[in-house]
């Protein structure tokens, strides 16, 4: 979809590299840049050989390397020179880094004037920590995404994998591909500024509505009221359900064989059950607690059609037969091990393979072919702005046929409607979208949409469809599978009205495989993938997870890129597509770091609360305060040296046992309890100005 982009990549760990990998399983041609130092994934645990480990190889397959020393000024032209005949250009390095090395748009622009290029940071290019560090885990603590995470009496809880690096990823790529259209339609080149806490807070908007129209000004929120939360059968086994409206309340409360359930005042209301959870989770419980196993109750719910899903390990995920017979999981060639099976793309179009494209690179082993290859390179093309000229959205002309309901696809089409489209938002009297009844959210997401009401069971109903698709760029729609073909929109009837249509269909677990037909919603799709497991703390007598659906994020959010990537094709030639992402699929796509022991080594990852299975001291400690928290993430050997300078270099920081990074983690509690000590004497504000 993407033949002929070709992009420079020189990010390292898990951001930008992830958006990078997505532009090259949609057949962008991606060079990464490394230091001779390599990327510092390659050093990580789940090892392959040297230089390499499972996580590289996840974040970066299909790419080429060019090994560079940037400290050197021939290099560094070198860089340049690459970059004057690249379409992207993708880096992460902060402010004072990449002034220090001469990187600006403005400079690389003068012999590119087309080029696009995104700055991946922590906390952006603008504002006062624009120059500081920045972590999944510290744009996690800042963002307020721990809070709705772990058990509400506990510490806030970290969210393993970094979801906020995958999520700034797919942002990013968004961004670029925006940019990308925009240019194919006589626009300028840009520069785009990307931001991990920008693009986490974005991904907590539930939470943030709560806030800002449940309390007053001044009243700090506390953690979001425990709406659902697994349930354990005889053996051992969790299963998360979420009976989010009521009618499917009902339907669950006459699987249970107790239908007054639903009618009882203490529980007839959505807001009556928050309120009166604890009561509510008892009597849920104790059916639970009647059946052996989650194998048993499944099936009971499913037949119901109740939002269910079991709470899986990552092996138990890996295994599962949905995501292994759609491909979730593609081996690769790779030196040493023959096949490797990675986590594929979860993007599937009907006009292109947007999987896998071969394995990660040896550090440098394209360098000699793609230097001798400049020369020939083709420059890009550019059409740089006019003075006083202003310029329309490029993406004025799309309009959208947004038929999804609640949170993921009302997300991805507000994301179309901000970069300009106009979004059309279809229901029908007896249908309306079920998001409806948090109006807070509902406003956000669907603010400046057209609605129209349609009646598809009707002839007059059909008629107005066609006419409207006619008229359309895009249709989306996210019903339970087989729902589309009931009413007139699948691929094929709708392609006959406009030829070069895009459809995006954004199922729970995919539009075919065993699991097809399951409900699943996004805390169930957290259960299914191995987050909610993950998500908890090691002594937590039950998974937690986080009451923030973050599989809805992560499905709008590739979404997005699917959808740009489609219209990109499309511009170049011609066609439209049908595109499938399932959110399950994408979901287990971001969890790709806490794949990577286990598909290498067949370790099984086990909840770690706020600790990192590579660095220390990492994680959320105490501070001066009621229930206050700060979080420290020391990754490399120049943070530690940092962080004992800041402390005033005390004792322990020159203790032997912390001397290196595995001295660290082997002695990890030690030192978590030193950290602690030391934060405990300030607030969590004074502790982010000292480090």
């Amino acid at each position: 979809m993407l033949s002929g982009i070709l992009a420079v990549d020189l990010t390292r760990w898990i951001a930008g590299p992830y958006l990078t990998r997505l532009l090259a399983a949609l057949g962008a041609r991606v060079v990464k840049v490394e230091t001779p130092a390599g990327d510092l994934a390659r050093r990580l645990p789940a090892a392959l050989g040297p230089q390499d480990s499972g996580l590289f190889q996840q974040l970066n397959a299909g790419k080429e390397s060019v090994c560079l020393d940037l400290e050197q000024r021939r290099e560094r032209q070198r860089l340049r020179e690459l970059v004057a005949r690249a379409d992207v250009f993708v880096h992460d390095l902060a402010p004072p880094d990449a002034a220090r090395l001469g990187i600006s748009h403005r400079s690389l622009a003068r012999r590119n004037p087309g080029l696009i290029m995104c700055s991946l940071t922590g906390f952006g290019q603008e504002g006062p920590l624009r120059d500081w560090e920045g972590s999944g885990g510290v744009a996690a603590a800042l963002s307020g995404a721990r809070d709705p995470a772990g058990d509400p009496e506990g510490p806030p809880q970290g969210l393993w994998g970094d979801i906020a690096a995958a999520t700034a990823g797919t942002h990013g790529l968004s961004a670029v591909l925006a940019a990308l259209y925009a240019r194919g339609r006589g626009g300028p080149g840009q520069h785009l500024d990307i931001s991990l806490l920008d693009c986490l807070f974005g991904t907590i908007e539930i939470a943030v509505q709560q806030h800002l129209h449940s309390t007053r000004e001044g009243k700090a929120l506390p953690q979001v009221p425990r709406r659902s939360q697994p349930y354990r059968t005889r053996n051992g086994d969790y299963v998360v359900i979420n009976p989010y409206n009521e009618a499917i309340l009902r339907r669950f409360t006459v699987t249970m064989g107790n239908p007054g359930l639903a009618d009882d005042p203490a529980f007839d209301t959505f807001v009556k059950r928050v309120e009166h959870a604890d009561a509510f989770h008892a009597i849920v419980q104790a059916w639970f607690g009647a059946f052996e196993s989650a194998g048993d109750v499944l099936p009971l719910l499913h037949a119901a059609r109740v939002p269910a899903a079991p709470v899986a390990t990552t092996e138990q995920a890996w295994r599962d037969t949905q995501l292994r017979q759609r491909g979730m999981f593609a081996p690769v060639p790779h030196p040493a091990r023959g096949l490797l099976e990675l986590p594929n793309s979860p993007l599937r179009s009907s006009v292109a393979e947007t999987g896998l494209r071969g394995p990660a690179p040896a550090l440098g082993q394209h360098t000699e072919a793609v230097l001798a290859e400049l020369p020939g390179l083709p420059l890009p093309p550019s059409a740089p702005r006019r003075p006083g000229v202003k310029r329309r959205s490029p993406f004025q002309d799309v309009r959208v046929l947004d038929f999804t309901r609640v949170l993921a696809g009302p997300y991805l089409a507000r994301h179309l409607h901000d970069l300009g489209a106009q979004v059309i938002k279809v229901e029908s009297a007896t249908f309306p979208d079920n998001g409806r009844h948090n109006m807070a959210f509902f406003c956000d997401f669907s603010h400046s949409k057209l609605g129209a009401g349609l009646n598809l069971k009707t002839e007059t109903g059909q008629l107005l469809l066609q006419r409207l698709v006619a008229a359309s760029d895009v249709v989306i729609e996210n019903y339970a599978v087989g729902v589309a073909e009931r009413i007139g929109i699948d691929y094929q009837r709708l392609r006959r009205v406009r030829s070069d249509l895009i459809l995006v269909h954004l199922p729970a677990l995919g539009q075919w495989g065993p699991s097809r037909d399951w409900v699943a919603l996004g805390p169930n799709l957290m259960a299914f993938t191995g987050m909610t497991h993950l998500w908890s703390h090691p002594d937590a007598t039950r998974p937690v997870g986080s009451q923030t659906p973050y599989p809805d994020y992560v499905a709008a959010s590739h979404s997005v890129v699917a959808v740009l990537a489609a219209l990109h094709h499309r511009a170049r030639t011609g066609q439209g597509c049908e595109i499938e992402l399932a959110q399950a699929e994408a979901t287990a796509a971001v969890l790709g770091p806490l794949f990577a022991g286990y598909l290498v080594n067949g370790e099984v990852p086990q909840p770690m609360g706020n600790a990192s299975p590579v660095a220390a001291p990492h994680g959320c400690f105490r501070c001066q305060g009621d229930d206050a928290w700060c979080t420290v993430a020391v990754e490399t050997e120049e943070h530690w040296r940092a962080f004992g300078r800041a402390l005033g270099e005390p004792t322990w920081t020159r203790d032997s046992r912390f001397a290196t990074a595995a001295g660290r983690l082997a002695n990890r509690e030690e030192l978590d309890r030193l950290v602690e000590e030391w934060t405990a004497n300030y607030t969590p504000r004074q502790v982010m100005w000292i480090l």
